[in-house]
């Protein structure tokens, strides 16, 4: 904790004894508090933690003991720690908390009670005081010996921090108060909306619900027909479809169907409902009820007086005829708690619910060429296993909880105090430790041979997996497989132990290091140049003008063993799953656009080979190579749209390029005439713009002339306050030195890019400027000013022409020019213009 004392629970240990909602929920709290700060302040604490409830000195302590002394507010993982220990600490880790709040010192002393008690509106007990007497020094275990023996009750502290029960209301009166307010809307939506669109509202429900019917159900919710279900519309629709008589949830039917809301089935209406009826015969599999029967001849049957119409009353009688309106009550029932957040009534309820909707949702894996396809049986699909002792004992209590009349009555008061007593007290956390053989990572959880479902464990999909936990806690990880298909077979299976592959990502290094890796490189290959090494900085695409003209450190550690790779996670295929839905899986994850992403198969830094995912869209993990701890290098394009492998390889065959590229410092003479010049360069990300003027300047001979005789060495303005110092005529000189000297293959202008990202304006920092016309231009500018032989340019008066000849003016206005600008760009390329308008009237 704060003030330098050890923590009594560990945030990781904290955070586990949460549910997964309750986290999220503290999270997006604690931001919205922290405006962006991540620093919660005193004020906030003691207002929106304990609502101004608490002594202050009782906040105060608190505060300080969950502060790091390093910072100036509370942060969420200090925040989890404070809360996870006062609403799920142990009796002994309470007892603890206890006795750090009384004492700062480590020992605590009577008169440091009795004055921390006076502040907080009490007094020292009678108990206390006789403890105290008997020992004037307490340390840690002889409070807790004595706390064990009272039992509490001494104090008003110690009510408040060691009575479970007064706790337990305090978090089930916390939970009810959340589900019956606002925040249903956004735990449902996972926006901060109070208003669920009908985009919301698809896609929340569209993986549960036939498509035909989503409209119709959006708009029995949406009562006044706004285009939005507010929060009193979203109640009062849950209520309508789950609670009360039957004859409730059947007018909520009726509302579905009536999609012209005259409050009658017209034979529209009629020819719609048959349809979706139908349509949810094959949801559920009910093969035997009406699948072959036409919507038309179905619509028939519904009214025995052959009318195209059908009224409320009639309605009514005719869907306690109708199975296949029980399936769909029973299907917009289990929805509205799965997904929409609904608390069961009972257990027998939540027993009801969860074998329905898994035997619906398990069909496909049983049974092979299924009509109808499900989300949950996709490939990429996530089901999580139950170990079967754990799923047999709620099986088994839920089965055996009946719930009587008075019960029932009392639901109002006690309902959610009930349920979360039984689940923590007969059914016990969810573990899993049965099936596990070894934890590699979160994500990463081997099980141990031979299992088998149904023996073994449970496994459930996705959504059910999330109704759960809102009511059980995991002990341990988390166990979760995806579908997969075999080629072979017609139906979906889990892939209960997919290859453990080792994902790798390219290491951000400095321009130091990535020289010295790229010097290594070519070393390797011809060990008799090592002494002609010339300066290359690796461009860093991510602050590439800090690392091409940053200052070299002489202490920055420089290895030939400085790794280009790093090893990111384990993660787990299935050798039947596409390297197309890994590299989707991958970009999810990394939260990266998926056309931004490459494969690799990796089996040291420098062999790599793509994985063609792009053009062989069905090729599998087993055919493209995988196996147990294959390495695969994720690589992620950089901002300016290059990729870091390509960089690599263009940095290394620049660095080989360079020896060559030192015969021209030597003699120009002994350049290869036919190729000089016939060189291309490499796109550098979108540097098509860059490439092109460059190439246009090139092959202007007298310029090109000059920068080979390294006449711009001697004409380097650094000093000019509106020039580039230098660097955009020095990267240039490189360049062209490169591009007509001895060379062959392309060229990669990381220096000239390099500089044109430090010193160029905002529209070729980020290069998504594609006018190379543009570009020329800024170029040209660029080496004008570098090359600048006026270092101190005078004041030029301009003066009108008073209608002088053009002639006279011409000249005085060059040489007015002339006076603050001199170079060879100016000696080729400029000039004055002469233009002449005429007005015809």
């Amino acid at each position: 904790m704060g003030s330098g004392s050890t923590k009594i629970l560990s945030y990781e240990e904290a955070s586990k004894r949460f549910f997964q909602t309750d986290l999220e929920r503290i999270e997006i709290t604690f931001r919205e508090l922290t405006n962006g700060t991540n620093e919660l302040s005193y004020t906030n604490f003691k207002r929106d933690v304990f609502a101004n409830f608490l002594p202050e000195k009782l906040v105060n302590r608190l505060y300080q003991l969950y502060m790091n002394s390093s910072r100036t507010g509370l942060s969420y993982k200090d925040l989890i720690c404070c809360l996870g220990l006062i609403y799920y600490g142990t009796q002994k880790e309470r007892m603890q908390l206890l006795y750090a709040i009384f004492t700062q010192t480590g020992i605590l002393y009577w008169y440091d009670v009795e004055e921390f008690l006076r502040l907080c509106g009490d007094q020292l007990p009678k108990e206390l005081e006789n403890f105290f007497q008997k020992n004037e020094i307490v340390t840690q275990e002889k409070f807790l010996q004595w706390l064990e023996h009272n039992q509490g009750h001494t104090t008003t502290i110690t009510d408040w921090l060691m009575d479970e029960q007064r706790l337990f209301e305090l978090l089930t009166y916390t939970n009810d108060r959340i589900y019956d307010q606002y925040s249903i809307l956004a735990g449902v939506t996972h926006c901060t909306q109070q208003q669920i669109t009908p985009q919301i509202f698809s896609n929340i429900i569209s993986s549960v619900l036939p498509s035909i019917l989503i409209s119709s159900v959006f708009e029995a919710f949406d009562e006044n027909q706004d285009g939005c279900i507010d929060f009193k519309e979203f109640a009062c629709g849950i209520s309508a479809a789950c609670r009360g008589p039957q004859c409730e949830r059947y007018k909520f039917l009726f509302r579905v169907f009536d999609r012209d809301h005259d409050g009658v089935l017209n034979y529209s209406d009629i020819i719609y409902m048959t349809s979706c009826l139908i349509e949810i015969a094959q949801f559920v599999y009910a093969s035997d009820m009406h699948v072959k029967t036409s919507h038309e001849l179905y619509a028939d049957m519904t009214s025995e007086t052959n009318q195209s119409i059908l009224k409320p009353e009639d309605f009514l009688l005719w869907c306690q005829k109708d199975r296949l309106i029980i399936e769909l009550l029973d299907l917009i029932f289990q929805i509205c708690h799965v997904v929409l957040g609904l608390r069961p009534s009972s257990q027998q309820d939540e027993l009801t619910i969860v074998k329905h909707f898994l035997q619906r949702e398990k069909y496909p894996f049983n049974e092979s060429e299924v009509a109808y396809n499900r989300a949950t049986s996709k490939p990429g699909a996530s089901w999580f296993l139950i170990s079967m002792d754990w799923w047999l004992r709620w099986e088994t209590i839920c089965s055996s909880s009946i719930i009587n009349s008075n019960e029932l009555k009392n639901k109002k008061i006690s309902s959610i105090k009930s349920n979360k007593t039984d689940n923590k007290n007969e059914h016990g956390d969810i573990d899993n430790s049965s099936l596990i053989e070894k934890i590699i990572s979160n994500d990463c959880v081997q099980l141990k041979t031979n299992l088998r479902r149904g023996i073994h464990f449970e496994m459930i999909p996705e959504l059910l997996w999330i109704f759960l936990r809102k009511y059980y806690r995991c002990n341990g990880p988390i166990v979760c497989r995806k579908v997969t298909y075999r080629k072979n077979l017609n139906k979906p299976e889990l892939d209960l132990y997919p290859l453990t592959i080792k994902i790798y990502r390219n290491r951000i290094l400095s321009s130091q290091q990535m020289e010295v890796i790229a010097a290594n490189k070519n070393n390797n290959n011809n060990n008799n140049n090592n002494n002609n090494s010339t300066h290359f900085a690796y461009p860093l695409l991510n602050y590439v003008s800090a690392s091409m003209f940053g200052s070299t450190n002489s202490s920055t550690s420089m290895t030939s063993n400085t790794p280009r790779h790093h090893l990111v996670c384990s993660y787990f295929v299935s050798q039947y799953q596409t390297v197309r839905s890994l590299a989707e899986e991958l970009s999810i994850k990394f939260g990266k656009p998926f056309d931004e992403i490459r494969l690799w198969m990796r089996f040291n830094e420098n062999d790599l080979r793509q994985i063609d995912f792009e053009s062989i869209d069905e090729i599998t993990c087993q055919e493209a190579g995988f196996n147990q701890n294959s390495e695969i290098l994720l690589e992620i394009r950089n901002n300016d749209l290059t990729w870091p492998e390509e960089l690599y390889t263009l940095a290394t065959r620049s660095k080989a390029l360079a020896v060559s590229t030192l015969s021209i410092n030597n003699s120009i003479g002994n350049v290869d005439e036919e190729g000089r010049g016939q060189i291309g360069l490499s796109n550098l990300g979108n540097t098509c713009f860059l490439n092109a003027a460059v190439q246009c300047l090139s092959h202007s001979f007298p310029l090109t002339f000059y920068f080979l005789h390294k006449y711009h060495l001697f004409e380097i303005n650094k000093d000019n306050p509106i020039g580039m110092q230098g660097n955009i005529a020095l990267c240039y000189g490189q360049l062209i030195a490169k591009l007509w000297g001895n060379v062959r293959g392309p060229l990669a202008p990381f220096e000239l890019r390099g500089s044109v990202a430090k010193f160029g304006s905002s529209r070729f920092t980020d290069f998504q400027q594609h006018d190379s016309q543009e570009f020329l231009s800024f170029l040209l500018d660029g080496l004008h000013e570098d090359l600048n032989r006026v270092h101190d340019k005078p004041y030029v008066e301009l003066k009108d022409s008073d209608d002088r000849p053009d002639e006279d003016v011409a000249n005085e206005h060059w040489s007015n020019h002339l006076a603050r600008n001199s170079s060879i760009i100016v000696d080729l390329f400029h000039g004055l213009l002469r233009s002449q308008v005429k007005c015809r009237i």
